[in-house]
């Protein structure tokens, strides 16, 4: 390959200035410089990064300005669907120990008169989007353990009822329930348990253990106490609306929410009295 002109006065150069001092040129505007290179033979018997620079130092001379090139079509192409792909944020999803999902489906699951009873995982599931930002199979495991966990709440909840409803009628009142151990909700078991719950030794240790290390823990059965470790945890650390509850905007957005749950299930379920009556009493 033969050598090219020298720059200083060759053909390429005055027509390249031609080009830059006619005012109407495109090279001013829209001319990229792989059009500017391609246009004309006499460009490209120079290598293109020498071309590049002899070009911008001509353009700076003539015109005092420095030249910016537009990108290429392909890298505008590009650059278009990056700034609209940083546009588009996916939704983030809620961690299922925390999310709205969890309350409202825990609160259709502790509602004795809810339509929820009967219906399969998938029923269930498809009930509502609230629940289908979680994939079915996530889903399906989550909401059993929940209804484990809803049903061994009722019982107790009951066992702890009648035992008060029992002792109420002893006058004067009893120190213990019917079976033998003291009332929770007044001993001082409470309190220190909610100090190991929130330290995180209740998580350190099994119930067994937690139970030896105090001796007013000591005042109750095993299955007695590790009930109450479980719903203490689940006062503290599962429910939204207890962590919302902690500042009051928290707290109104949840209600805002749920309530907007109830009329999307309301609307799409309007024929169905059972889920009314229910609905009716969905006050969380």
């Amino acid at each position: 390959m033969s050598k090219p002109p020298e720059w200083k006065n060759s053909d390429a150069k005055r027509e390249l200035a031609m080009m830059i001092n006619d005012k109407t040129s495109n090279i001013h505007s829209t001319m990229t410089f792989d059009e500017l290179y391609q246009s004309n033979d006499k460009f490209r018997v120079y290598k293109r990064d020498n071309f590049r620079r002899n070009a911008n130092r001509l353009y700076e001379k003539i015109t005092g300005r420095k030249k910016t090139w537009p990108a290429a079509k392909k890298e505008r192409k590009s650059a278009v669907v990056n700034v609209k792909s940083t546009k588009v944020k996916a939704k983030k999803v809620q961690p299922w120990k925390t999310s709205l999902a969890k309350a409202f489906l825990m609160k259709l699951l502790t509602d004795d008169d809810g339509p929820i009873k009967g219906m399969s995982p998938r029923e269930v599931y498809e009930s509502h989007e609230v629940f289908q930002q979680y994939k079915y199979e996530r889903f399906k495991d989550n909401m059993q353990r929940l209804v484990a966990k809803a049903q061994l709440e009722k019982e107790w909840a009951k066992i702890e009822e009648k035992d008060l409803a029992q002792d109420l009628e002893v006058k004067p009142r009893s120190q213990v329930t019917t079976r033998g151990y003291p009332f929770w909700h007044t001993h001082k078991a409470k309190k220190l348990l909610a100090a190991d719950v929130k330290s995180g030794k209740a998580d350190r240790l099994k119930p067994k253990e937690l139970l030896k290390t105090k001796r007013e823990y000591k005042e109750f059965p095993l299955d007695v106490f590790r009930n109450h470790i479980h719903q203490e945890k689940r006062f503290q650390r599962e429910g939204p609306y207890w962590q919302l509850k902690r500042n009051k905007k928290g707290m109104r957005k949840h209600e805002a929410d749920v309530k907007e749950l109830k009329r999307g299930w309301l609307g799409r379920h309007d024929n169905d009295k059972l889920l009314v009556a229910m609905m009716k009493d969905l006050e969380i």
